[in-house]
């Protein structure tokens, strides 16, 4: 289903949340947050709104928001958003060896760092997908956590996109 802003500001919290609820995976306490800040004007107004209610999260919620997305490349249960955006980049038609490779290095990096690899994968290619994810997994458990966080940030962009019918869209007048 599609929102307009002003369907999305008139609507109570509950219904707010429940229409966002998938924004960031498995974790509708971040639309439920940024209801408050409403009215939006745009979507980069609804947008920065949620991340700052993650930015603003404690330690422990934004590792379970991370710990929240799907493995990319396997087959384990995701939301109907997850398995659009990965089957859209050719993650849900590996071949066995590719399967393998992918397999390989998310056992490495989960090992590393106790989460799943987080990669904002609409527009991009298995072979992208690959090659940061051999990339990323020599960094710092720190700059990943925060690599993590921008790329879920990339995602929540993209599906309130696909969310918003922003056609009709203006700024109320002062």
């Amino acid at each position: 289903m599609m929102y307009t802003l002003q369907e999305l500001n008139n609507m109570t919290d509950s219904e707010f949340t429940d229409a966002l609820k998938d924004v960031y995976e498995h974790s509708p306490w971040v639309a439920e947050k940024a209801s408050a800040h409403r009215p939006f004007f745009s979507r980069n107004d609804l947008h920065s709104a949620m991340v700052q209610q993650v930015r603003k999260a404690s330690s422990e919620e934004q590792t379970n928001l991370i710990c929240a997305h799907p493995v990319l490349g396997t087959s384990k249960p995701m939301s109907t958003a997850s398995v659009s955006e990965q089957e859209g980049a050719g993650l849900q038609s590996l071949t066995e060896e590719e399967q393998h490779r992918f397999n390989e290095l998310n056992t490495l990096y989960m090992e590393r760092f106790e989460f799943p690899f987080i990669y904002a994968v609409k527009n991009k290619t298995k072979r992208d997908i690959y090659h940061s994810l051999s990339e990323r997994v020599e960094l710092t458990k720190e700059e990943e956590r925060d690599r993590a966080l921008e790329e879920i940030y990339k995602i929540a962009n993209f599906r309130l996109e696909s969310l918003l019918n922003e056609e009709k869209e203006s700024r109320p007048s002062s």
